[in-house]
């Protein structure tokens, strides 16, 4: 099954709730809609499965909102004075922040000086080369506290963390504040939190606690809730057990959810550049490992020669998985002669660290179907050509696209003689064929030119007993 997203571009000020969006084809941005869908393939067959345009929620929209409002007044909000000037406005407009939560240059006595005269609770979140004095100790920096192992933790159910209070410590830019350490429960991630002083540890535990409920629920990527809804609706129905994604899909909590909510075996990307994978203790992006591999074995995919190697690594969010390291054969005519050319190394990543190589780059080939689907459904069934201004008329305008498309597919698979014809063509040729229809006895008959039926043919449920060659349309037989 593959997950991919597609772009509708749209141009008018009434339309509801369009957005800027990127065409990565064209390399330019423009006003339109972005539309997740999901697809099957396998080696026989594909099609489309389910399809939504993505609309921002309520949140996106009141973020998207407060940048426009930012950008009118001139306020940087990188700035401490900037920054109160916003908080100032939003508590002008009735919506002061539960929490202010404070990072990097913003952690320092100025801001929290700003929050406490606007009497605005803070939280800071210290970066891991801060260094803080526990009692009579050493001064120890944030990274070096966080290695600590705590004897009790407090349990935080339903946000899935947990956190214990360090104490009170004295900082060089921040004077006496509390620490508390905060861990992530499904991947060990951990941050060191800083409250006031005037706070108790009960009272430092729930600002804390308010301040992972804002950032959980704060806007964030909502196209990727999209496609898990979309994926849930196509396994329903459709045994697959390979989920296929492009590298913008490589988003750890994504992947997680595909293989224990949605329950598919495996998912297979491709490998972004920046990230490090471990073998042994060390880190390295898989540019780095592709350096160290020494031996490529030779396959063949679908009656084309391609070269992989697989290398067992540990993601730092996904745990053990591999890596397959692909070069593409292509041949090519030079001088008479047939040359193979070897094409620039990529690496795939699979959950599955069991499986073949040759299967993993397999499916991630099949990937390209839902391309040729949005390039078909675009070139030959309207896709992106609509009129509609409310957002029934364009789901309809999709969801008709989707079927116009499905019905083509089904013609080319019930009929022999089109196996090796394109989509468009069958478009273009099937379905402008002369027919006669007759009413006889009750009976709808359909007459064909017996040229185009030679040419074309018919599905073989249509060629039965009831089936009868008459003289019909320019006088031949039908």
């Amino acid at each position: 099954m593959i997950g991919d997203d597609t772009v509708m571009m749209k141009t008018g000020k009434n339309m509801p709730d369009i957005t800027v969006v990127y065409k990565s084809s064209e390399g330019y941005f423009g006003l339109g809609y972005a539309l997740p869908s999901t697809h099957y393939a396998d080696g026989d067959k594909d099609y489309p499965l389910f399809a939504q345009v993505h609309y921002r929620t309520p949140e996106q929209k009141q973020e998207a909102e407060d940048k426009r409002l930012q950008r009118r007044k001139k306020l940087d909000v990188r700035r401490p004075e900037d920054v109160k000037k916003w908080l100032t406005e939003l508590i002008d407009q009735g919506r002061p922040p539960e929490v202010v939560v404070l990072r990097g240059p913003l952690l320092s006595l100025k801001m929290v000086g700003y929050c406490e005269e606007l009497n605005l609770k803070w939280v800071g979140i210290s970066a891991s080369n801060r260094k803080y004095r526990l009692g009579q100790k050493k001064e120890e920096t944030t990274r070096s506290l966080l290695k600590r192992t705590p004897k009790t933790w407090q349990v935080l159910d339903d946000e899935g963390f947990r956190m214990v209070c360090l104490g009170p410590a004295q900082s060089g830019t921040m004077g006496t504040v509390n620490l508390l350490m905060v861990e992530q429960m499904e991947d060990g991630s951990r941050m060191l939190c800083i409250t006031s002083t005037g706070n108790d540890e009960d009272k430092g535990l729930e600002l804390v606690r308010t301040m992972i409920s804002i950032e959980r629920s704060a806007p964030g990527n909502s196209k990727l809730r999209d496609m898990l809804r979309l994926l849930k609706k196509s396994s329903g129905f459709i045994l697959a057990e390979t989920a296929v994604f492009d590298r913008w899909f490589y988003v750890p909590w994504f992947i997680r959810s595909v293989l224990v909510e949605i329950g598919f075996k495996r998912v297979i990307v491709k490998c972004k550049s920046d990230r490090p994978y471990s073998v042994n203790g060390h880190a390295k992006t898989w540019k780095e490992w592709e350096s160290e591999v020494r031996k490529y074995d030779r396959y063949t995919v679908r009656g084309r020669p391609v070269n992989l190697a697989r290398l067992k690594v540990t993601d730092p969010d996904l745990g053990t998985v591999q890596l397959v390291f692909v070069q593409e054969i292509n041949t090519r005519l030079r001088k008479g002669e047939s040359v193979e050319e070897i094409g620039p190394c990529y690496a795939l990543m699979c959950t599955d660290p069991r499986w073949k190589p040759d299967k993993v780059f397999r499916a991630h080939k099949l990937r390209w179907k839902i391309e040729e689907f949005y390039r078909e459904a675009r070139q030959n069934h309207g896709f992106d050509k609509f009129h509609g201004r409310d957002k029934e008329a364009i789901h309809g305008h999709i969801v008709f696209a989707l079927m116009s498309y499905i019905c083509v597919s089904l013609c080319r698979l019930w009929n022999p003689l089109l196996k090796d014809k394109t989509l468009g063509e069958i478009k273009r040729r099937l379905f402008r064929g002369v027919v006669k229809l007759k009413h006889q006895n009750g009976n709808i008959i359909v007459c064909f030119d017996p040229g185009w039926v030679d040419t074309y043919g018919l599905p073989d449920f249509c060629h039965a007993p009831i089936i009868e060659r008459r003289q019909g349309i320019a006088g031949g037989e039908n």
